[in-house]
């Protein structure tokens, strides 16, 4: 007897019938058609944007992530956050983040179809005393802390800078502490800058 956590659909079947098997060894893949799953990478330059602290309902209710299918273009599909990540892939230094969502009644959505998550700001109204940032100028330092490279004005030199983040609008990202209006800060290649390197200023 074969007994399954979940009903779904045999969706292969990986010996033939009547033949010898081990123990532990896979005979079938099961699919759950109730709930589907879309596996996303998120760059590090936009990870380090993400509020930490939040559980999996603030988050999924602050970026009202939406599934949209490769076959389906136009119709979004709500879905909920449901894991993410907290080590970087090492080849390709993204996070992976999974959000399931349930299929629709009146199409057939199979396992391995290609989709896109959506995910939208929960607003771009800052708060008292923020200002915004380009969002490329935002770094994160080993142990995921969100950083900008701040400019010496007397000597052009660069400095790591710890900020505290806000919500993204735009190419935009509000900075709540860490800076004041009147600092400078590196916009450009600032993924090629060094502690004390010496910049200089880039006039149109």
């Amino acid at each position: 007897y074969l007994r399954a956590p979940f009903a779904g659909l045999v969706a292969k079947k990986l010996v033939d019938d009547f033949a010898s098997v081990q123990a532990k060894e896979r005979i079938l893949v099961l699919q759950d058609e109730s709930n589907l799953e879309v596996v996303v990478n998120v760059p590090e330059r936009d990870w380090v944007l993400v509020t930490p602290g939040l559980s999996l309902e603030e988050r999924t209710a602050r970026a009202r992530p939406l599934v949209e299918l490769s076959s389906l273009p136009g119709r979004q599909i709500p879905a909920r956050i449901r894991e993410f990540a907290t080590t970087a892939d090492p080849v390709t230094r993204t996070y992976s983040v999974t959000v399931s969502f349930d299929p629709p009644s009146d199409v057939t959505i199979l396992p391995g179809m290609t989709a896109k998550v959506i995910a939208t700001a929960s607003g771009d109204v800052a708060e008292p005393h923020t200002f915004s940032v380009p969002a490329s100028a935002v770094l994160s330092d080993e142990a995921g802390n969100p950083f900008v490279w701040l400019v010496d004005q007397g000597t052009m030199t660069v400095t790591r800078n710890p900020v505290v983040l806000g919500e993204i609008a735009g190419s935009q990202v509000q900075v709540h502490s860490g800076l004041e209006s009147s600092d400078l800060i590196a916009v450009s290649g600032v993924h090629n800058l060094r502690e004390a390197m010496l910049v200089r200023r880039l006039e149109d």
